[in-house]
C-alpha cells in the first residue's frame, strides 16, 4: 500500500488506497518491471495502476478496457484506471465507451517527470 500511495502522490493523484484488492497473478520473473495495483481509496472508488513497458497502442487499450470493465462489474464503483508507461512517445490516448462503462485511462509517461523534484520528497518520507 505505501508503494501505491507513494506512486499517487508522485505523480500527483488525488486519492489513497486504504485496502488493496485482488488483481492479476503476480508474476516473480525477474524481467518484470512494474507491479501492478488494484485497490480500494478512501473516496470510495477503485483505483488500478497498471505499469506498461514499450509504446501504448490500441491492442493494449483494447486490453486495458476488459480489464476496467471486469473491475466495474466486480464492485460497481467509480474507476480511476492509471496506465504507466516506461516507455515515451507515441502512446495512444483515447477514451473507450459502452453503455455505462467509460474507459478514459491516464496515462502518465514516467520517463517525462522530473525525478529529483520527488527523490527529495521521498527520502524525507521514509
Amino acid at each position: 500500500m505505501n508503494y501505491a500511495n507513494t506512486f499517487l502522490e508522485v505523480t500527483g493523484q488525488n486519492e489513497e488506497i486504504i485496502q488493496i484488492l485482488p488483481t492479476e497473478i503476480i508474476n516473480f520473473n525477474l524481467e518484470n518491471k512494474f507491479t501492478d495495483i488494484r485497490g480500494l481509496t478512501k473516496s470510495g472508488k477503485v483505483v488500478i495502476i497498471e505499469g506498461h513497458v514499450g509504446i501504448l497502442n490500441d491492442r493494449h487499450l483494447i486490453r486495458y478496457y476488459g480489464y476496467h470493465k471486469d473491475t466495474f462489474c466486480d464492485f460497481s464503483k467509480e474507476i480511476k484506471f492509471i496506465i504507466a508507461c516506461l516507455s515515451k512517445g507515441k502512446n495512444q490516448k483515447r477514451l473507450m465507451a459502452e453503455e455505462n462503462i467509460c474507459f478514459k485511462p491516464i496515462v502518465l509517461e514516467l520517463k517525462k517527470i522530473k525525478a529529483d523534484k520527488y527523490l527529495n520528497k521521498l527520502r524525507t518520507k521514509f
